[in-house]
């Protein structure tokens, strides 16, 4: 259950958004298949975390702090700023936590996504250096998703496009690029309405 629209709600999808666009500058383009793979395994263990934790919250909080939590773990020392204060970012999802308890809020549904974020982490970085054991491993369905979101609307006779991204959120600045698949004047468009 998502709820009604209200502050949480936007603030929320704010989250989500500047999150999954940080957390894809680090897999960059080499890794987009491990990225939604990434995405998708967080998904489903905030769903399992959240049935025995009998929570049903799945996107909201428990499914952007899984985000958050793999995001400060792999970029660490980067420093981030909340309404004014410099936090480093290994230490971000327990300073969202402890605001999100001082507002009133609950944190079970935080705790559910460190756990989702601390699974990936574990079973993709840690388990493997300790044991020898590689048990997240990108399927290739993923892989030819990947490529076929790579490569829709877009002229076959092109090459690839420079610098593709699988989400696109950003551009080099930061911004969303509205202009970033506009033909240039001239350039014949195919049947999606593309360069």
């Amino acid at each position: 259950m998502v709820g009604p629209f209200s502050m949480p709600f936007l603030f929320g999808m704010m989250m989500i958004y500047y999150s999954v666009s940080a957390i894809e500058e680090y897999f960059g383009q080499e890794k987009q298949a491990e990225f939604g793979t990434m995405l998708l395994f967080n998904g489903v263990m905030a769903l399992l975390y959240a049935y025995i934790a009998n929570d049903y919250m799945v996107m909201n909080s428990p499914y952007l702090f899984s985000i958050i939590y793999v995001w400060s773990k792999f970029v660490p020392d980067s420093q981030i700023s909340i309404w004014g204060f410099p936090v480093q970012s290994c230490n971000l999802p327990w300073v969202l936590m402890a605001f999100h308890l001082f507002t009133g809020g609950n944190p079970l549904n935080d705790l559910i996504g460190v756990a989702a974020g601390h699974t990936y982490i574990y079973l993709k970085t840690i388990l493997p250096d300790s044991h020898g054991y590689d048990l997240i491993k990108t399927p290739s369905f993923m892989e030819s998703l990947v490529q076929k979101l790579n490569t829709m609307g877009q002229d076959p006779r092109q090459g690839p496009r420079p610098n593709a991204r699988m989400m696109n959120l950003n551009n080099r600045d930061g911004v969303a690029d509205p202009q970033a698949n506009r033909p240039a004047a001239g350039q014949p468009l195919n049947r999606n309405g593309n360069a």
